[in-house]
């Protein structure tokens, strides 16, 4: 369960809750304010910054399960094979907002989300930048993938549309994904 706050064209927090991890997971916070975590052992928390740089073997990479089910991106598969041997371990999950709140808490290094719609990322994005993560937004475009140079448009959040995908999390490692994902996928 996931809850963006989106005003003015600014994600400004959001809540994610997962009944059936651990007997309740939740993890919630307010962009550039702190973030909380809920674990029902540990009780609530604030969330630690996420580190800067982690050496890309040393990753933990978490990808959607869907990219395996849309034609172009079947082009990750090969990337995929490419990335493997480079990182300490690649999952897939079938939760684009619980594969956020595990990179926000620092379970996992970085989340590979093809285009989706906004209920998938919304309330995890501004949660993610506000524990020190990076998110690199990118659109599929006239066969091409097309990385954005700044914050979704408003009109990405609309609901009957999946526009975009992203990669987010550790920054070090968000880029060297990123630049290997330039190279290798057209």
């Amino acid at each position: 369960i996931s809850i963006g706050i989106l005003h003015k064209g600014k994600l400004l927090g959001g809540a994610i809750y997962a009944p059936d991890v651990l007997g309740g997971f939740a993890v919630w916070g307010q962009r550039e304010k702190e973030v909380m975590t809920f674990w029902p052992q540990e009780g609530i928390s604030i969330v630690s910054d996420i580190p800067k740089e982690l050496p890309l073997k040393d990753a933990m990479v978490v990808i959607g399960q869907d990219i395996f089910f849309v034609d172009y991106f079947k082009r990750f598969k090969n990337f995929l094979e490419i990335l493997g041997p480079q990182v300490r371990m690649i999952n897939t999950a079938s939760s684009c907002a619980l594969s956020l709140a595990q990179v926000i808490t620092g379970q996992k290094s970085v989340y590979i989300q093809i285009p989706s719609g906004p209920w998938d990322w919304a309330a995890g994005i501004p949660l993610l930048k506000t524990v020190g993560g990076k998110v690199n937004f990118f659109r599929l475009q006239d066969g091409k993938l097309n990385f954005l140079t700044g914050d979704p448009e408003i009109s990405d959040y609309n609901p009957d549309k999946k526009t975009l995908g992203f990669i987010g999390g550790i920054p070090s490692v968000v880029d060297e994904i990123t630049a290997q994902i330039m190279k290798h996928i057209e």
